[in-house]
């Protein structure tokens, strides 16, 4: 498993994630793993600890059940399946990139789904309130911090890569005041053009480092900050990410 981390350096402070607004994140994420076949999912959290919160990265040790409702057909008198699924002391790590909170952790369970015959149409052949735990509350999740900018571009570092290759000359660090500092540690300057998204870099490393026809654009990938190196017909030939 990959866990896409991001430091502070790109929230505007520390943030941490309590146990409730844990839950509502948590509990968004797996309705969205839930396949199309599952008619209806509840999630029942029996204990949720925060283990550390260090640098606007949370920790978390998750104990929570997931109960999976299907329909069925009953024009054919098949009246679907509830299934439960237990996640035992499960570590999860939220850490807010963007302004998205990005989630690390096993979405699978740890035991197999318990699964039961529904009797009859509408009915749950494992009623939801039979069942230990408490679902999160309904406010919608906070959304997560947003990033400190200069110029447009998100502050902080940023790693390159190339066809797979880690590009560590390339690295950089977005400063206020539209600066920047090379993997050198040389400061030069930048301007953004959000109209066409282009990067212009005065001094250091990427002022003329770049090979020959090729140009630096910005974006957010969904919500990562990105300066994209791209060669002349707008093909991207590496890319860093903020990290």
């Amino acid at each position: 498993m990959r866990l896409l981390l991001v430091p502070v350096a790109f929230a505007a402070a520390a943030w941490a994630v309590d146990v409730e607004s844990a839950k509502r994140i948590l509990a968004d994420r797996w309705q969205a793993v839930k396949t199309q076949s599952i008619d209806e999912r509840r999630i029942l959290f029996q204990d949720v600890r925060v283990i550390s919160d260090r640098g606007g990265t949370t920790e978390l040790q998750v104990t929570a059940l997931t109960w999976d409702y299907t329909k069925g057909y009953p024009k054919n008198r098949y009246w679907g399946t509830t299934c439960v699924s237990k996640y035992e002391k499960q570590p999860f790590t939220i850490i807010g990139r963007g302004t998205t909170w990005q989630i690390g952790g096993a979405f699978n369970p740890q035991d197999y789904a318990t699964c039961k015959d529904n009797p009859g149409e509408g009915v749950s052949a494992i009623p939801l309130n039979t069942l230990p735990g408490k679902e999160a509350g309904a406010a919608a999740a906070a959304a997560a911090p947003p990033m400190s900018r200069s110029g447009g571009l998100a502050i902080g570092k940023y790693e390159c890569w190339a066809y797979g290759r880690a590009r560590m000359l390339l690295n950089l660090t977005i400063e206020t005041g539209n600066r920047y500092r090379d993997s050198a540690g040389k400061q030069g300057a930048f301007e953004f053009n959000p109209a066409n998204r282009r990067v212009t870099f005065r001094g250091g490393m990427w002022d003329g480092g770049l090979p020959a026809g090729t140009y630096a654009s910005y974006e957010e990938r969904s919500g990562v900050p990105t300066l994209s190196v791209r060669a002349a017909d707008g093909a991207e030939v590496s890319f860093c990410e903020g990290k």
